[in-house]
């Protein structure tokens, strides 16, 4: 998924937080506020520097138009190969605006030409007029796993561990009513991340919005 090591746990956040907080006894935050507030923090990384990057592959199915992307934890879909040709996407919107009149009982086939995505599920158009195995390539940035518990490995490379800790601080001088280290602390969070951003080739494509997508987003 990346080359970009990723060693560190919930229970290295906990322990620096606490430490730096000072409630090592836990007493003020709880280890399920940090787990919370982590899994919020690393999507935030996530969105903003799309450093970590996947691909799944699967075989093209003739007379087939849909694909599910249920077993896949997508934050955003990049890009999408036709046995090893890239296809553009369209919006729902454009598909039921030009497509759908042009072929309302949806029976042309071909080679796949475009695509699009509705409730968790990939539309290709035409459908593939021959089974093509590996024909069907998804590239796309995942969304980071939610951790069930402190002992959990963070999603996160270790690059951004220090920036995960500064939005956990955040949250902790929050729910503590110091909103001035709390602004302080979340300004270094995002000043960290757009630095970070600006050094990455960040194409815009199609968030995919069963996730977690923003409006703007969509």
């Amino acid at each position: 998924m990346s080359y970009y090591p990723s060693t560190y746990t919930g229970t290295d956040v906990a322990t620096d937080i606490k430490r730096t907080f000072g409630d090592e006894a836990g007493v003020q935050i709880t280890d399920s506020d940090i787990i919370r507030w982590i899994d919020i923090g690393q999507l935030e990384i996530l969105k903003n520097t799309q450093i970590l990057k996947a691909t799944s592959t699967s075989d093209l199915i003739v007379g087939q138009t849909v694909y599910s992307l249920a077993s896949l934890k997508i934050l955003k879909i990049q890009a999408i190969h036709v046995d090893g040709s890239p296809i553009p996407f369209i919006s729902f919107q454009e598909s039921e605006q030009y497509v759908a009149p042009n072929d309302p009982t949806n029976i042309a086939s071909g080679t796949p030409q475009v695509w699009t995505e509705w409730a968790g599920n990939i539309h290709l158009y035409p459908a593939s007029s021959v089974t093509v195995s590996g024909g069907l390539s998804i590239f796309y940035l995942p969304a980071p796993a939610k951790l069930a518990q402190l002992s959990d490995s963070l999603s996160i490379p270790d690059t951004y561990y220090n920036d995960l800790i500064n939005f956990v601080l955040s949250k902790a001088y929050e729910l503590d009513e110091d909103p001035q280290n709390s602004q302080f602390k979340l300004g270094q969070f995002t000043q960290s991340l757009d630095g970070m951003a600006n050094n990455e080739n960040i194409p815009q494509v199609a968030y995919y919005p069963v996730i977690t997508v923003l409006p703007e987003d969509e």
